[in-house]
């Protein structure tokens, strides 16, 4: 895995982690 690749894959983990933070506050599962 290249340095970009490693990069984009934090990221987009990075980015999914954030949207469960998110919809989690917005909605939260009780």
């Amino acid at each position: 895995m290249s340095e970009d690749e490693r990069f984009k894959f934090e990221w987009q983990q990075w980015q999914d982690d954030l949207l469960g933070i998110t919809e989690n506050a917005v909605f939260p599962i009780h």
